[in-house]
C-alpha cells in the first residue's frame, strides 16, 4: 500500500520535471527565434550599405571623364576600407603600376 504512494509521489515529481523541461524549451525556442530576427535584420541592413556603396561608385565610374580618373575611383574604394588594408592596398596598387612582381620575403 506504501509503494503505491511512493509510485505516485515519483510520478508527480517526473511531470513536474517534464512541465520545467517543456517550458525551458519554449523559452529557448523563443529566444533563438529573437536571436535570429536580429541576425536577419542586421544582415539586410548590411547587404544594403555594400549595394549603395556598390552603386555610389558606379555611379562615379559612369560619370563624364571618369574613364581617365582611376585615381578618383580607386580612393572611393579605399575608404571602405580599414587603414590597415588601406596601406595594404595602396602597397598593392603601387607595385602594380610600376609592374613590378615581387614574392613576399623578397625585398
Amino acid at each position: 500500500m506504501f509503494t503505491w504512494f511512493k509510485l505516485k509521489k515519483r510520478i508527480s515529481d517526473l511531470e513536474e520535471t517534464v512541465k520545467r523541461l517543456d517550458q525551458g524549451m519554449k523559452d529557448l525556442d523563443h529566444e533563438w527565434t529573437e536571436t535570429y530576427d536580429k541576425f536577419r535584420h542586421l544582415h539586410m541592413r548590411i547587404a544594403k550599405r555594400m549595394q549603395r556603396a556598390g552603386e555610389q561608385i558606379s555611379s562615379q565610374e559612369e560619370a563624364p571623364g571618369g574613364g581617365s580618373d582611376n585615381h578618383s575611383i580607386d580612393t572611393s574604394r579605399l575608404s571602405l576600407l580599414t587603414p590597415a588594408q588601406r596601406r595594404i592596398q595602396e602597397q598593392i596598387l603601387a607595385r602594380r603600376s610600376r609592374g613590378v612582381i615581387t614574392k613576399e620575403g623578397e625585398g
